[in-house]
């Protein structure tokens, strides 16, 4: 077909040719375009058969043809017209016919191209867009890889999980067998029971599971049972009887409650035997009966011992002070020591005995400086026979008066000041008593005692807090000492510790809580009626020992008082209702009638005046009674004047106060 058209279109070219060249053109003018002319269609057709050849078309072999055709007749066509070979016009036409030709192949092949590149452009479209939706595949495979790792990942998590559920199991069913337990559950709905696990257990207590239990019990244990087992948690003890001599304790206890598939409620439950730990609990609660009975009756004796003891010691402290004997003679001083050391023994043997009645003591009001000053001047004749200085310092909150235990202050005092004299063996020792105000009307009271002595080593510093504990000393004593003011300081709710002293020595810090009796102007006020706190008071004295009768009578006489003595409390109920009094002064134990008795009967008759009761006791409860009879204030036997005139001062002012 393209030789076909090509003819026809040389026909038409020669004669338009021949018709142009002899009308318009001249041979020059030829000449110079046929240059210019082979130049552009030669590169138009070089550039349409290198497109070709780059995309790799498959008409590419014919338009490198059709280019060398019309290339050869272009050729021809510039030499004819250079008159380089000599034809005729046809020829001419011919040859130019074929470049038409070439050139029309070439056009038609470049609008092919340009088809085959819209086609090429929406194949690659295509084609990008299966490559997007490859991507999207391979994320959704990405995906569905994770899902599936995730997958296995909560599988062997399920196998990990079931493996602790086993080994859970293994020991939960250890230790049932370990525990003698056993499970069962109940069916709340139909009354109906099963066992589940059981060890040990009494060939017929399978049966007794649910309702059957509970009838296996006493009466007398069944609603507790109920109501315990209702809660999840709550253990009960009960017997479970299999007949007349076949009898055992359980302990019981709901651990889960729930529904099952059928809607019946399912509770589930332990067991265990608990026969041989009831019959051991028994025996122990029987010892312990017979040894509380025992230590009471112990605490007994040792009262009336103590009290028998402190009796005649308090005559003869009395009988010391008041021949001032201390003074006297070269062994006065070592008789009145030997007769306080005595009755610190005795003060001692309560807290070692009895410790517990420490914090149930009287609390007197006194000022700790005073106890504080009391305490070191009784203990002079101490300090000098072992050579031993001792400084007091404090500041002026220590001096107010307070309600506080005086004697637990004047033990810890005398134990530690005693020990750095006896044992420390220094010669000198600082006692240092600080208070520090409050917000809640009480005060920080710290004790500090240090010496220059030998120290304690560090290996024997908490032991020597213990009971009959003497430490590296070679001196006599019997190891109480720091024991019994630890003792005194922990059941007052303080504390005391041990440091090392920058004076070379030891050193011991006691820190507690005492409460303020009176403000300010109150304690003045008593400060002020101390002095006068007996003057023309009216006192009836009851005491059944006959020395105390007659120095305790002569301490109140030289205060400024008016006494009655009465041998025994009923006695004194007569004088009391014979008379008017405004002190009552009486002891506990008497005959005829107690001290608490005598009390109760005159707050009975409507007195309202100070009673303050004296005890020799130092174990029982002697300060208990009396308080809870009516007394005012309970006073340690001997009766120290100074202690009786700050007491009645004290309660003066409370009474005027409120």
């Amino acid at each position: 077909t393209p030789i076909i058209h090509g003819v026809i279109r040389i026909g038409w070219l020669a004669g338009g040719l021949q018709v142009l060249s002899a009308l318009l053109l001249d041979q020059q003018t030829l000449t110079k375009l046929s240059g210019p002319l082979v130049a552009v269609v030669s590169v138009c057709m070089l550039v349409v058969l290198g497109r070709a050849i780059y995309v790799r078309h498959m008409l590419a072999p014919w338009l490198t043809i059709g280019w060398g055709l019309a290339t050869l007749g272009l050729v021809s066509t510039v030499l004819t017209i250079h008159n380089t070979i000599h034809e005729p016009l046809y020829f001419l036409a011919v040859q130019f016919g074929f470049v038409v030709e070439g050139i029309t192949f070439s056009a038609a092949l470049a609008v092919r191209l340009r088809q085959k590149d819209v086609e090429m452009a929406s194949a690659n479209t295509r084609a990008r867009e299966q490559q997007k939706r490859l991507l999207e595949a391979q994320k959704h495979e990405l995906e569905l890889q994770a899902l599936v790792d995730e997958l296995q990942m909560a599988k062997d998590k399920q196998a990990h999980m079931f493996s602790i559920i086993d080994a859970q199991n293994n020991r939960l069913n250890q230790a049932l067998d370990f525990a003698g337990m056993w499970l069962f559950e109940e069916n709340l709905s139909n009354g109906t029971g099963e066992v589940i696990r059981s060890q040990n257990t009494h060939e017929d207590e399978e049966f007794l599971v649910g309702p059957a239990r509970l009838a296996a019990t006493d009466e007398e244990y069944r609603s507790k049972i109920v109501d315990k087992l209702s809660r999840i948690g709550e253990s009960v003890d009960f017997p479970l009887n299999f007949g007349q001599d076949s009898r055992k304790w359980v302990r019981n206890m709901t651990i889960a409650e729930y529904t099952d598939a059928a809607g019946n409620t399912i509770r589930l439950q332990l067991s265990q035997d608990i026969t041989e730990f009831r019959e051991q609990q028994n025996s122990l609660e029987l010892a312990n009966k017979e040894l509380k009975d025992r230590s009471e009756k112990q605490a007994q004796i040792f009262s009336i011992i103590g009290h028998e003891l402190r009796t005649p010691l308090a005559s003869i402290k009395m009988m010391e002070d008041a021949m001032g004997l201390r003074n006297i003679g070269e062994y006065g001083a070592n008789i009145c020591d030997s007769t306080d050391a005595v009755l610190n023994i005795v003060d001692d043997l309560r807290t070692v005995i009895n410790p517990e009645k420490v914090h149930q003591a009287q609390a007197v009001v006194d000022s700790p400086f005073d106890v504080l000053s009391r305490t070191i001047g009784s203990l002079e004749g101490l300090y000098l026979q072992h050579n031993v200085d001792v400084k007091v310092t404090s500041n002026q909150l220590s001096h107010s008066l307070c309600k506080f235990n005086a004697q637990a202050l004047r033990q810890k005092i005398t134990n530690l000041t005693k020990n750095a004299a006896i044992h420390a063996d220094a010669d000198r020792v600082w006692v240092d008593l600080q208070a520090q105000p409050r917000a809640d009307e009480k005060i920080d009271l710290t004790l500090i005692v240090e010496d220059n002595g030998k120290g304690i080593p560090e290996g024997l510093r908490e032991a020597v807090f213990g009971a009959f504990s003497r430490g590296d000393t070679r001196a006599d004593g019997t190891g109480l000492g720091l024991y019994i003011t630890r003792e005194l300081a922990e059941k007052l709710g303080g504390t005391v510790e041990y440091f090392e002293s920058e004076k070379g020595g030891a050193g011991f810090k006691v820190e507690f809580t005492l409460d303020l009796h009176l403000d300010a102007n109150e304690q003045e006020q008593v400060e002020a009626a101390i002095p006068v706190a007996l003057q023309g008071k009216r006192i009836l004295l009851v005491e059944d020992q006959n020395t105390l009768q007659l120095l305790t009578s002569k301490l109140l006489k030289d205060a400024g008082a008016e006494v009655v003595v009465c041998d025994n409390g009923k006695q004194a109920l007569d004088a009391f209702r014979a008379g008017e009094f405004d002190i009552v002064l009486t002891d506990l134990m008497m005959p005829e009638m107690s001290g608490d008795e005598l009390i109760r009967h005159i707050r009975a008759d409507g007195f309202t005046g100070q009673v303050v009761a004296l005890t020799a006791g130092i174990i029982g409860k002697e300060t208990d009674k009396l308080l809870e009879a009516g007394a005012d204030a309970v006073l340690n036997k001997p009766l120290d004047i100074h202690d009786m005139k700050r007491t009645i001062a004290g309660l003066a002012t409370k009474d005027s106060a409120s």
